[in-house]
């Protein structure tokens, strides 16, 4: 650990490093899921499978009611007062998530086999409909585990189990798909699924004593601070929630205005840009929030947050400037040379990526000043102008309005959690970030402008003008990486 100016403390950027390594293999893996799928089933398979797993994952997010991001921050404070408090808070919180993942998949299945209209658009897939529900609990406990590992100040064993569950359901997934198709595909899911969170149960239970069944565990003591965990719990939940279903909206959006096949291109678009922001956020869940958590002042935080900022924003111009330079190319490595047509999709989904980090950045510090109201409320008038805007413009712009009202609805969040910070806080307005970010922006948004994203594989002289203008921008944001002084 090395002291800060302030006289606390912060991790050292190596295990960073690390997790960020564990995070780009995850990326690989999800990289590698994203071409399997396109190759065996094509656009109408993506853009099917891709409305699956958001159900799966909006739905988890709305059972879950927001806990394990609450666990999270209780787990961070119990474990630095000790080991037995952090294996009272973990067999508190893993009970009523349990109870919680037990009635979700009671409720999911008897509504999908019993009420006609649950499939909708997806009638032909009821099946894969109901194995999918079986994912749901498993998405919670997932999440769960990862966390209460980084609140015990081991990002890189939180990254390596979800690395492990990746690979593994991936693997499995697949192979159930060249079995029994979409069903199959979900079959293998749980299967692996169950396989995992079983051995890192176990691991977890030798390693750092942690389990269920652990005795003398009072949920009244657990649960003293009740309303600070039901705030927390809540913003975290309205967050989660409100992403996920905005993406589901847009999802069916297009699906209804477009076709099956353009929801299978957005998907393309989708799973690239979150692929690339994927290391950052993994990094600002297990490395910047669980120390957004710890017992600082404050002013700590604020700085914490610009250096995390001030850093991140180098990474995603070394990722997707490279990107948003040959986006067509992308996408036909990724995926086939059909889903090329997605390219300026892809380009706009990685600005909101971009924004999506900043503003997650500064609501994981609204969560660590204990002001999980504040972040409610942006996201939720956020929404709004998601919601809006896609309904408008999916009509005249097709999948481009998906990305369009994702990035107003970031800039919305954004634009009031450091209102907030600023108005009521007391945290400096933080315009080197803004002016860093801005330009982050210029530099993805021109590079669409200035080379045509309808060029699949550029001429040896694109391939060289493009080259130059990455190295240029990654020159530059190396040059400006480090964060300027901030105030109170």
């Amino acid at each position: 650990m090395r002291q800060d100016r302030d006289g606390g403390k912060t991790p050292r950027r190596t295990p960073m490093i690390a997790v960020g390594v564990l995070q780009f293999l995850i990326l690989l893996v999800a990289l590698a899921r994203g071409k399997a799928l396109a190759v065996m089933m094509g656009p109408e398979g993506v853009g099917v499978i891709g409305i699956i797993d958001q159900i799966v994952v909006t739905v988890a997010q709305f059972s879950a009611l927001g806990l394990p991001f609450a666990a999270m921050k209780f787990m961070s404070a119990a474990h630095s007062r000790s080991e037995d408090d952090y294996r009272d808070s973990f067999a508190a919180f893993a009970r009523v998530l349990l109870v919680l993942a037990g009635a979700v998949v009671v409720v999911g299945v008897v509504v999908t086999l019993t009420v006609p209209e649950a499939a909708g658009e997806l009638e032909d897939y009821r099946g894969a409909l109901v194995v999918s529900i079986f994912v749901v609990p498993l998405t919670m406990l997932t999440i769960l585990i990862a966390h209460t590992i980084a609140a015990a100040q081991k990002p890189q064993m939180a990254a390596t189990f979800n690395l492990v569950f990746a690979a593994t359901a991936t693997g499995a997934a697949l192979a159930g798909l060249a079995v029994a198709g979409i069903t199959g595909f979900y079959v293998g899911s749980v299967a692996a699924g169950v396989l995992v969170l079983g051995g890192a149960l176990i691991y977890l239970h030798h390693e750092l004593g942690l389990s269920l069944l652990r005795r003398a565990v009072s949920m009244r003591r657990e649960f003293r601070q009740l309303s600070l965990i039901l705030r927390t719990s809540m913003a975290a939940y309205v967050t989660f929630v409100s992403a996920s279903a905005l993406l589901l909206f847009m999802r069916y959006e297009v699906l209804q205005s477009e076709g099956v096949f353009q929801v299978g291109l957005l998907q393309s678009a989708l799973g690239v840009a979150l692929s690339v922001g994927s290391i950052l956020a993994t990094l600002g869940s297990l490395y910047l929030a669980p120390s957004m958590n710890r017992a600082d002042p404050p002013s700590i935080k604020f700085r914490k947050a610009a250096d995390f900022n001030a850093l991140t924003a180098f990474y995603i111009v070394l990722g997707a400037v490279p990107v948003a330079l040959v986006p067509g190319l992308v996408l036909t490595i990724l995926f086939t040379d059909i889903f090329a047509a997605a390219a300026v999709a892809l380009v706009l989904c990685l600005i909101w990526q971009m924004l999506s980090q900043v503003a997650t950045t500064y609501s994981h510090v609204l969560i660590g000043i204990d002001r999980p109201v504040s972040a409610v409320f942006a996201t939720l008038v956020s929404v709004v102008p998601g919601v809006i805007a896609v309904s408008l413009l999916t009509g005249p712009l097709g999948i481009l309005a998906a990305p369009i009202a994702l990035i107003l609805s970031t800039l919305v969040r954004l634009a009031l959690i450091v209102a907030l910070l600023v108005l009521r806080e007391g945290m400096a307005v933080p315009w080197p970030t803004a002016l860093r970010y801005l330009g982050v922006t210029v530099a993805i948004g021109a590079a669409p402008v200035l080379f045509d994203p309808a060029v699949v594989l550029p001429d040896a002289a694109g391939l060289a003008s493009r080259a130059a203008y990455a190295l240029a921008m990654i020159g530059l944001a190396w040059l400006v990486k480090r964060p300027a002084p901030q105030g109170k």
